[in-house]
């Protein structure tokens, strides 16, 4: 996949990233909160090492889902 640099941090991301709002329950009546982040490795089978986990998401259960599974 391709990568690009993030401003000057020197880290390479990948242009695809992995939206994880879902995961926190953002949208998802009456979803479970960790149904989403069930297989952490969707981002992986990606080649994406770019994870959105707004704090908004879920009031953060979206980052702690993704933690947890990773």
């Amino acid at each position: 996949m391709e990568r690009r640099k993030l401003g000057r941090t020197g880290l390479e991301i990948s242009v695809l990233g992995f939206g994880a709002g879902a995961v926190g329950g953002l949208m998802t009546k009456g979803a479970a909160a960790d149904q989403g982040a069930r297989d952490p490795r969707v981002p992986s089978s990606t080649a994406s090492n770019y994870i959105d986990t707004a704090s908004i998401y879920g009031d953060g259960r979206s980052r702690s889902a993704i933690s947890d599974g990773c």
